[in-house]
């Protein structure tokens, strides 16, 4: 789940809808109607996020008839009810790597779109493609809501400010 929502910045209610059949592993791709836009998105399927998935299916996921990837580990081994935010499994993986949220901060899933997003700008990957990734159909919401400026690489690209030796006497 962790890999889906920070390599591909799938939002949780898509990680949580995830079926079997829309992982093509023969094109290496997912293939999702997105649950908050029902609009259709083709994502690669990076081969780290895709052998995660492979080990999961293997020897995490109980034994189930469920068409979701994603099932509760207690019985009835069904899929997480569409409600469920799974914020559960994101603070108990956050403690498990040490990483606990401080208080009053702003870090769920949708930390993971915002990290991608950056990242991407940051690897100088066009808003227009960001957005499309992220499953936007306005490349303005990936750069009002998810990208955040880099003052460090932004401070690399200011121009040195000559003071002026009157600006020095009247200070």
């Amino acid at each position: 789940m962790i890999l889906l929502a920070s390599r591909l910045g799938l939002r949780i209610g898509d990680i949580r809808n995830l079926k079997l059949h829309d992982l093509d592993w023969n094109k290496k791709q997912i293939s999702i109607i997105q649950h908050k836009t029902q609009k259709a998105l083709l994502l690669p399927l990076p081969e780290d996020v895709g052998w995660a998935v492979i080990d999961y299916l293997k020897n995490g996921r109980p034994v189930t008839e469920s068409p979701n990837v994603f099932v509760h580990h207690r019985p009835p081994y069904d899929a997480f009810p569409v409600t469920s935010t799974l914020n559960h499994i994101f603070s108990s993986v956050m403690v498990r790597t040490g990483l606990p949220p401080e208080k009053n901060t702003n870090v769920g899933w949708h930390t993971f779109r915002r990290s991608l997003a950056t990242n991407l700008l940051q690897n100088n990957v066009e808003i227009n493609t960001i957005s499309e990734i992220l499953g936007h159909s306005d490349p303005d919401i990936a750069g009002k809501y998810y990208v955040r400026l880099d003052l460090e690489s932004l401070k690399k690209c200011a121009l040195e400010v000559e003071v002026m030796g009157y600006v020095r006497k009247n200070s």
